[in-house]
């Protein structure tokens, strides 16, 4: 084998070593990625589904009505937490007890898929839900 040779081989051996670790580079950033988009979606996921269970809470604690909690949501600070709520009642087949339906979805999304829905049956009979004297 000729010197020329054995350098021609050593720089194709070069080549291929870097094509593959490239490759492996790439792939590790791509899950990388789909991790973090995940990870997002599943944040997202949560924080809806705590919207509407919190809603339900306090619809069940007599210390809200479905009317008053539909629409833009806002942290304890007034800022906007950048969801909606979407509260539905209807009548059910048990007596004094209502079909009480919570959407917690982004706002400004359309059929948002980290939306999260949640059906009860409550009582929505007149009361604030407080005890005698208005304070808790």
């Amino acid at each position: 084998m000729t010197r020329a040779t054995r350098r021609g081989i050593i720089l194709l051996e070069c080549i291929i070593a870097l094509a593959i670790f490239v490759a492996i580079g790439l792939s590790l950033l791509a899950m990388s990625n789909l991790a973090t988009d995940v990870a997002t979606r599943t944040q997202r996921q949560a924080r809806a589904r705590d919207l509407a269970r919190s809603a339900m809470s306090q619809i069940e604690a007599k210390l809200a009505s479905p009317e008053t909690l539909s629409g833009e949501q806002k942290d304890d600070a007034g800022n906007p937490t950048g969801y909606t709520l979407v509260v539905h009642s209807e009548p059910s087949q048990f007596a004094g007890l209502a079909l009480v339906e919570v959407t917690a979805s982004r706002s400004g999304v359309q059929n948002d898929p980290d939306s999260f829905t949640l059906r009860s049956l409550a009582n929505l009979s007149v009361g604030s839900g407080l005890p005698e004297g208005g304070t808790p």
